[in-house]
């Protein structure tokens, strides 16, 4: 049995807003598209953006951290595998 991935490009316009805001969107973006995708590929560092400056530092999470887990919880609720970047904490 052959299976088609139904895989997108989540294109996202920069705004200076927060993980949360950022993750949100997305949210919204999802839901409707629901039953239409198997896999969606966030643009690198969504959950942070380019250019934040001294701001890096503070929204670089670990592997498990508050917006990792919002994202992994987004990916249940729409039964979607997500592949995103973020700025990661050192060890």
């Amino acid at each position: 049995m052959r299976k088609i991935l139904r895989a997108a490009i989540y294109q996202y316009r920069c705004r200076h807003e927060s993980p949360a805001a950022r993750i949100a969107r997305l949210d919204h973006v999802l839901g409707s598209h629901v039953g239409k995708l198997d896999l969606v590929i966030c643009p690198e560092l969504y959950l942070s953006g380019y250019n934040v400056g001294e701001d890096f530092q503070r929204l670089a999470e670990a592997q498990t951290g508050t917006f990792s887990n919002a994202m992994s919880a987004l990916a249940r609720k729409w039964e979607i595998a997500l592949i995103y970047g973020y700025p990661e904490q050192g060890r």
